[in-house]
Order: structure tokens, then sequence, then C-alpha cells
């Protein structure tokens, strides 16, 4: 799986089915792996199209979680600028892949 990397300089993974995504580590805490799928049950998706801003943090965590509900704690413990991030990295990549976006 190739490494790839954001604008800013990020590293991440696509394996066709997922993007890999390792958070930044606080000083105490190690990083954690977050695999983000890009096919979406359509399930989440309704909730998704439903959920209003996708610029809000909250809305953006909300997505996360009914996507993959057992990251909650390795979603909650991010820091704020890496979660934005990996969630427009991960929002990007499925619209290229899908052609469309999440909730249309």
């Amino acid at each position: 799986m190739p490494t790839r990397t954001t604008e800013h300089g990020r590293e991440y993974k696509v394996d066709g089915k997922y993007l890999v995504w390792t958070t930044d580590a606080w000083e105490d805490e190690k990083s954690s792996t977050i695999r983000l799928p890009l096919r979406i049950k359509l399930g989440a998706i309704v909730k998704i199209a439903e959920s209003g801003d996708l610029n809000n943090n909250a809305t953006q965590l909300e997505i996360l979680l009914a996507v993959v509900p057992m990251a909650r704690e390795a979603l909650e413990d991010m820091d704020v600028n890496d979660f934005r991030a990996m969630f427009e990295t991960w929002l990007t990549t499925y619209n290229t892949l899908t052609g469309t976006g999440l909730g249309e």
C-alpha cells in the first residue's frame, strides 16, 4: 500500500477500501491507526446527508462515528488540526473514488 501525502505534507495510505491514517501522538501517548472505509453503507450516507455543515468539527465527528463507531476513543483523543486534516483527506478521497460527494 503506497504512502500518499496531503498538500500540507501529512502522510497517509489508501488500500482501495480504506484510508489509513496514523494519528499524531500526544507527549505521553502512543499514536493510533484509524481505518476509514471508502465504501459506506447506505444508512450512514443518509445520516451524513442529514448532518448539515461538513465544516463543523462536531458534524465531522458525528459522521465518522456513524461510519467507524469502533474508533470513538481514537477519534475523540485526536488533536483538532490532525482530525480536520484526516477528515478532509478522507472526504476528498471518497469523493474522488465515487465521483460524488457524501450524502448526494
